[in-house]
C-alpha cells in the first residue's frame, strides 16, 4: 500500500470541518473521519494515475466548463492535482447527495460508510443514478472544488448511458478499471466487521 500511496501527486491538504452552523451539514464523528480516509486516498490515487491522465488526454470529445468552449486538457489535469485545501464534512439535508466548491467538500454519511458502495464494488457505469450514484456525486462535487460549474460537462455530462460525455463518466470508468485490476490502495471497505 505504501508504494501505491507514493504515486499520489495531489497537492492537497485535507482536514475535517464540522460546518455545524449550517443545517445542510451534520456533526462529524470519529467514524466519519475513518470512513473518509480510504475513499480520499483511492480518489487521490485515481486522479494521480496515468490511466486518468491518458483518459483525459485521449477522450474523443471536448471537456467544457461552458457548453461550446473547450478546455485545455493539461489545464484540466492540473486543476485536479493542485487543489490547496479541502475541508471535508458530512451532508445531512434530505435530497442533497453532496456539496462542493472552493475548499468545501461533503457527501452523505451513507456514501462513505457502506462496504457495498461503488468505492469498493463493481457498479453499472451505464446507470449512473443507481449503483454508481455515490461515485457520480463524489466526482461531481470534486469538479466544483476544482473550479468547474454546471454549464459544461465537468460536473454533469452530456447524453446518457454508454454515450455519456464528460468528466464524471471518465472518472467513474477509470476508478472502476483501477478497482477491478486491484490497483487502488483500498480494494475493499477496511472496517468491515
Amino acid at each position: 500500500m505504501l508504494e501505491k500511496m507514493k504515486k499520489i501527486k495531489l497537492n492537497t491538504f485535507y482536514c475535517f470541518r464540522p460546518y455545524e452552523k449550517d443545517t445542510k451539514w451534520g456533526r462529524l464523528t470519529a467514524e466519519d473521519t475513518r470512513n473518509y480516509l480510504p475513499v480520499v486516498l483511492n480518489m487521490a490515487y485515481m486522479l494521480s494515475s496515468e490511466d486518468f491522465e491518458k483518459a483525459i488526454k485521449e477522450t474523443p470529445y471536448e471537456f467544457e466548463n461552458k457548453k461550446g468552449v473547450p478546455l485545455d486538457r493539461e489545464h484540466v489535469m492540473k486543476s485536479f492535482i493542485n487543489i490547496p485545501r479541502q475541508n471535508l464534512g458530512i451532508i445531512v439535508e434530505p435530497g442533497l447527495g453532496g456539496l462542493g466548491g472552493g475548499t468545501t467538500f461533503g457527501v452523505r454519511r451513507e456514501y462513505i460508510n457502506n462496504p457495498k458502495s461503488a468505492y469498493y464494488t463493481k457498479s453499472d457505469l451505464n446507470s449512473p443514478w443507481h449503483s454508481s450514484l455515490v461515485m457520480n456525486v463524489w466526482i461531481h462535487e470534486f469538479g466544483h472544488v476544482a473550479g468547474y460549474g454546471h454549464d459544461g460537462n465537468m460536473t454533469y455530462f452530456y447524453d446518457k448511458g454508454k454515450d455519456a460525455k464528460g468528466l464524471v463518466p471518465v472518472g467513474m470508468a477509470v476508478y472502476q478499471k483501477l478497482l477491478l485490476e486491484g490497483q487502488l490502495p483500498f480494494l475493499k471497505y477496511p472496517y468491515e466487521k
